[in-house]
């Protein structure tokens, strides 16, 4: 019989697994999208309008803005785009701050957090392209009809057509 020690005993496992935030906190939100325009030509800013609500009978507390733009979009936001014509993703990844390796401290976001009653809303205007990365050599659209759809923390928003010029 072969024995193995992690060298962590169970109270001290607990006790980390405290730090960490498990799927059941993570906030429960409605998703809403909406484009500044559904058709656009080849270059133009793809701008997003991200709509959070709480929808829930809870105060949700989450993280939407981030402290440096450049390290992506909103907080926990990924996404997806679709060129409808080929049905395959046009994404090299579905969120740009898989590009980053910032890090935060809880006192550098104290006041980033957001604790949206129920009914509450946030919206804030994205450029896609601040969310995600396409698979492109310049990373813009090249002309053609496509879908996004975006989600944050896990949660999907509604899905929207448009078409590049």
């Amino acid at each position: 019989m072969i024995s193995c020690s992690s060298g962590i005993n169970k109270n001290e496992s607990v006790k980390t697994e405290e730090h960490f935030v498990g799927i059941e906190n993570i906030p429960k939100v409605d998703v809403e999208i909406e484009l500044n325009d559904s058709i656009l030509n080849k270059g133009d800013k793809i701008i997003l309008k991200i709509k959070l609500t709480n929808n829930g009978s809870e105060i949700q507390k989450l993280l939407f803005d981030k402290p440096i733009t450049s390290t992506g979009g909103p907080w926990g936001t990924t996404g997806k785009v679709i060129n409808l014509e080929s049905k395959s993703s046009v994404l090299k990844y579905e969120n740009k701050a898989i590009l980053s390796s910032q890090f935060y401290t809880e006192v550098q976001l104290i006041n980033y957090y957001y604790n949206l009653q129920p009914g509450q809303s946030i919206e804030r205007k994205y450029a896609l392209s601040d969310i995600v990365v396409f698979d492109t050599k310049d990373y813009i659209l090249t002309s053609g009809k496509y879908q996004v759809q975006l989600f944050y923390n896990l949660t999907p928003s509604n899905t929207l057509n448009f078409r590049m010029k």
